[in-house]
Order: C-alpha cells, then sequence, then structure tokens
C-alpha cells in the first residue's frame, strides 16, 4: 500500500504550499529558500539543516521551515526530533498566516508515530486529521482516510477500517485503493469470496496496481486454490517495481512444478527478464536444485557481467554440489570484488572444504572483522579450530560470540562440544542442558538433538532429528545430521541409511563428509 510522506514528498509539498514569506511580507527567506535549492539537488542534508536552523533561528513560528526539518529527521530516524518540531507546528501554527492547514499538521504527526510503528498512537492523529480535513482541506481527505484506514487494520479494527473504506468508496466509486483495503479487511476476517469478488471490481478499473494481486494471491492459497495463487503472485511481481519476493516464492514452493511452468512462460513476454531471472535462481536454491539456479546465475552473468552477489550465489551452488574447487573460485572473485562479511566467510568455508584450515580461520577472522556481530562466524571459526587441535583458541572464538549475542543457540552446542574436548564435562554439560532449554522449536537450523545426545537422552535426539526432518523432507542437509546423530550413537546400520537417502536427495558435499568427524565411526564399514 502507499505509504504517505517521504521525504521528496514532504519537500515537494513544501514547494508547492505557499512560502511563509508571502504571508509575513517582510520576513527574510533566504536561508529557508536555500536549504530547499539544496534538498532539491540533492545536496547536503546537514548544510541544509544548518540553513534551517538560522532561518527558525530568526523565525521560530515559520512553519515551513520546521516541516522541512522534519521531514529530514524522519528521514534520517531521528524521530524525537521530528516530534518535537510537530508538536511546536501544531502549538503555533496559524493557516491564514502560514498556508498550512492544521489536518496536514495532525497528519504528519500521525505519520511520524506510523513510522515509529506506535500504530495506536498513529490511529489517533490520522483520525484527526481526517476529522479535520473534512472542514479544512477537502482535497487530501481521501489520502488521509487512506492511512487511517491503514492504521486501524494494523491494529485489528477490521470492520473501524471497512466503515472508512466504504465511505471512501462513496466519495469516489474508482478508489481502488480503498477497495483493495477493503478486500484485505475481508481477508483478515476469514471472508475470501466477498473480498475476491472486491478486489476483482478494483482490478478492473485499475490492472495496473500491483497490490490488487498481492491480495488475490493471499485470499486465493487461503481459500486452498494454490494454482490461482501462484497467478495472482505472478501477476503482483511482473507489475509491481519493487516487490516483495516472499508474496511469489513462498507461494511457488508450495505449488513448484505449476509456478515453473507459469513463470517461464512469463518470463517470454516480459519486459524485466532479469528480475524474472533472479527469482528463478533463487526459487531453484529454496528447491535444493543447485544446478538449475548455478545456469540462471550464469544466465544472469553473461547478460549483467561480474558481479559480487552472482559470483557468492555460484559459489553455495557449487559447494552444495560438492565441487569445492569451482566454489572457491567464484568466491576468490567475490572477494575480490567486494572484501566483505559475506564474500570472506564463504571463501573461508571453501577453505575448510579443502582441508586448508588457516587459511579458513584467516578468512573468517577477516570476515568477524568486517562483521563482528555475527555469532555464527565466531562458531565456524571456533570448529576450525578444533580441527587444527587448537582447542583453548576454539573456546576464545566461543566466549567472545555468545558475548557479541547470547541468542545464537548454536554456539553453546559448539562450546559445549570444545568444553569436552579439554576434560571439563561439568561446563560443557551446562551448555548442552542451555540448548535443550533455548532451542525448543524442532525446525531447520536447530542443533536440539545432538545435545540430547550429549546429555544421554539418545531417544529424544531421535525423536528430535525427525521432527525437524518432517518439517521439509526435501532438505538432504537435515538427513545428513540425521546420519551424523546416529553415527554419534554408535547405530552405524540407521547411519548409512540417513546418509544414503541424504545422498538420493541431492547431498553432494563429499569433502565435508571426508573431513567431518562425525562420520569417522563410519569409514572403516563396507558400506
Amino acid at each position: 500500500m502507499k505509504k504517505l510522506l517521504l521525504l521528496l514528498s514532504a519537500i515537494v509539498m513544501a514547494i508547492a504550499l505557499p512560502h511563509t514569506a508571502d504571508a509575513r511580507g517582510s520576513q527574510d527567506d533566504y536561508n529557508f529558500k536555500k536549504a530547499l535549492e539544496i534538498i532539491q539537488n540533492d545536496g547536503d542534508k546537514d548544510e541544509a539543516l544548518d540553513l534551517l536552523d538560522k532561518q527558525l533561528s530568526q523565525s521560530p513560528d515559520h512553519i515551513m521551515a520546521r516541516l522541512t526539518r522534519v521531514a529530514i529527521y524522519k528521514g534520517r530516524g531521528e524521530f524525537g526530533l521530528a516530534m518535537a518540531d510537530i508538536n511546536f507546528c501544531i502549538k503555533t501554527n496559524r493557516p491564514k498566516k502560514s498556508k498550512v492547514f492544521m489536518s496536514t499538521l495532525y497528519w504528519w504527526k500521525g505519520d511520524l508515530y506510523d513510522n515509529m510503528q506506535d500504530y495506536e498512537s498513529a490511529v489517533t492523529w490520522y483520525g484527526k486529521a481526517m476529522e479535520q480535513s473534512a472542514k479544512d482541506n477537502r482535497d487530501n481527505l481521501q489520502k488521509i482516510s487512506f492511512n487511517y484506514a491503514q492504521a486501524l487494520e494494523i491494529t485489528k479494527r477490521y470492520n473501524e477500517a471497512k466503515a472508512v473504506y466504504t465511505k471512501m468508496i462513496a466519495a469516489d466509486e474508482t478508489d481502488t485503493e480503498a477497495m483493495t483495503g477493503y478486500g484485505h479487511c475481508l481477508i483478515s476476517q476469514g471472508q475470501y469470496d466477498e473480498a475476491l469478488t472486491w478486489l476483482e471490481k478494483a482490478r478492473r478499473i485499475s490492472p495496473e496496481y500491483e497490490e490488487i494481486y498481492r491480495f488475490q494471491a493471499m485470499a486465493y492459497e487461503r481459500k486452498g486454490d494454490k494454482a490461482k495463487a501462484v497467478d495472482a503472485a505472478i501477476e503482483y511481481f511482473e507489475r509491481s517495481d519493487d516487490p516483495a519476493w516472499s508474496v511469489l516464492t513462498e507461494r511457488a514452493l508450495k505449488h513448484p512444478n505449476y509456478a515453473e511452468v507459469n513463470v517461464k512462460a512469463r518470463l517470454k513476454t516480459s519486459d524485466k527478464p532479469i528480475a524474472w531471472h533472479v527469482f528463478l535462481a533463487d526459487f531453484y536454491e529454496n528447491l535444493f536444485r543447485y544446478a538449475d539456479a548455478l545456469r540462471e546465475y550464469q544466465w544472469l552473468e553473461k547478460e549483467c557481467g561480474r558481479e559480487e552477489f552472482l559470483a557468492r550465489r555460484k559459489a553455495n551452488c557449487y559447494i552444495l554440489l560438492g565441487l569445492p574447487d569451482a566454489a572457491l573460485r567464484e568466491a576468490s572473485a567475490a572477494v575480490d570484488m567486494e572484501r566483505s562479511a559475506s564474500t570472506l566467510s564463504i571463501r573461508g568455508v571453501c577453505y575448510w572444504l579443502i582441508g586448508q584450515f588457516s587459511e579458513a580461520v584467516a578468512d573468517l577472522t577477516a570476515a568477524i572483522e568486517e562483521d563482528g556481530r555475527n555469532a555464527s562466524l565466531y562458531s565456524t571459526r571456533a570448529w576450525t579450530l578444533c580441527l587444527m587441535g587448537e582447542n583453548e583458541k576454539a573456546l576464545e572464538s566461543c566466549n567472545v560470540g555468545i558475548d557479541i549475542d547470547s541468542t545464537f543457540t548454536p554456539i553453546y552446542l559448539r562450546r559445549g562440544l570444545v568444553l569436552k574436548e579439554l576434560g571439563r564435562m561439568d561446563e560443557a554439560r551446562k551448555d548442552f542442558e542451555h540448548v535443550v532449554t533455548v532451542d525448543t522449536v524442532a525446525v531447520n537450523g536447530s542443533c536440539t538433538h545432538f545435545a540430547l545426545q550429549e546429555l544421554g537422552r539418545a531417544e529424544e535426539a531421535e525423536a528430535w532429528i525427525q521432527k525437524v526432518i518432517d518439517t521439509d523432507p526435501r532438505d538432504f542437509g537435515n538427513v545428513y545430521d540425521q546420519a551424523c546423530l546416529y553415527a554419534r550413537l554408535g547405530i552405524h546400520d540407521k547411519a548409512i541409511e540417513s546418509l544414503e537417502r541424504a545422498i538420493k536427495l541431492g547431498y553432494r558435499s563429499f569433502s565435508h563428509m571426508e573431513l567431518d568427524p562425525d562420520m569417522d565411526p563410519l569409514r572403516d564399514l563396507p558400506e
């Protein structure tokens, strides 16, 4: 749905409204006008603020200067300063003198609360703005009403929102944004057929309005019509200049064969082929079809040239296809193009996979220097150090990572395993118990099964990893983890069975398998 008061619209409004000097006659507006000129030319906002400050020191009640400063503060996320200015404007504004409507000031205050995600306060001020706009500026009434209705929706006051949308439609029977908003309220209330009726009415009036298709996709999905949900999501993706990718991805993954055929058909006629190829690459990765994803990235590279993002994604695909040398080439190219935490960390993984642990640690350490807030980097570095026999350094890496982000559960498992290697069993047990206590949802990324195994709770560990697998049986990584768990438990026949199943599903990281200590109990088996 539309956003209200972006910085540019604030400046446009400031330029479009009569300047304060027009009402004051003798008041000098030089600093204000100079600030506007800088903003129009996308100049230095600090310089513009200095000029606005000078203007307001000369004339504190210069409403347009304050509103322009509000827009800059809001763009920077400095909401306290913006709120102080808008409150001053509301308190001191004299509309006949400033030519600024009171409804506009209430509207801006509602928008500030909206951006602060204080939606109850946003409702209050949008409501005041709507009521006042009916008296002082009906030209903005529909726009203010729309923001008010949206805030009501966010606070789940759907019937009140529908009442506002109904008034908007009565005032303008072609207001498709109001119709779409009304449809969204109906979806939220479980009235899918009625919602689709309103959305179709809006589509006939404004077929290019992308939000219609987003909500159609939502309604069809909740009705259980996966094909129509995909169709609507494709239309949304095609029409939006900045689509929310999840709208299409989530529905496409629930009906993948249908989605793939129809996306490829749309690709043939679309004027945005690059966006569709990027979508397909991501779609294939989500389906664990890394060779297909790689072909899409290669097409994009041919069309767009070498880019860090493409090299990094190609490296990831090569890793998962079991081709670490090719992955290392792409990861190194990505680092050469942009030395960042993401490029360094993926190259570190590539070095790990080919057994060059010192180089892996160097890259992971460099990645931490680029982004020291990512606890997973400390955990991966700790594991690598363990494989090098550097347990004390591994423990230090875990401790720092936990200090940085104590919510990243896997690093507690890693520290527990390091402490176990160091013979500090009581401390290790505390870390394993922490994992079991905190990691309570059996989804991809959970490591509770390994903690349960270390605590001697084998049956619970087996049940837990199966729950994780059941969330997405196609994910071969979790099936490989099941093989690791069985190997740790000494249940070799089940470990081999899980390992074979992981390979049939697409697991290809044989270099990882060679280096993984979890596989050690199986290495002498003929299988």
